[in-house]
């Protein structure tokens, strides 16, 4: 797994880092995904983390058949098309 830094925002106590991750499955298909992490830091110290990243994309890589992708799945009442 490889992550990239792509840029850091901070006030007062939290920072916010934007990055990408990447990864190849055990099947051999690339997952390529952007994330945001949000801590908070308290004398000196991460007093906390809160991540975020694009989820239906990675689970539509690391499992076939997730509920969405095109081919396969079911779709929760209501919803329609793809991401």
């Amino acid at each position: 797994m490889r992550t990239d830094p792509v840029g850091t925002i901070a006030e007062d106590d939290r920072v916010v880092a934007e990055g990408t991750a990447g990864a190849t499955t055990v099947t051999g298909t690339a997952c390529d995904n952007c994330r945001i992490g949000v801590r908070t830091v308290r004398d000196g110290r991460i007093a906390s983390v809160v991540a975020y990243a694009g989820t239906h994309h990675v689970a539509e890589t690391l499992f076939p058949g997730f509920p969405g992708r095109e081919g396969g799945g079911v779709q929760p009442e209501g919803v329609t098309g793809g991401p």
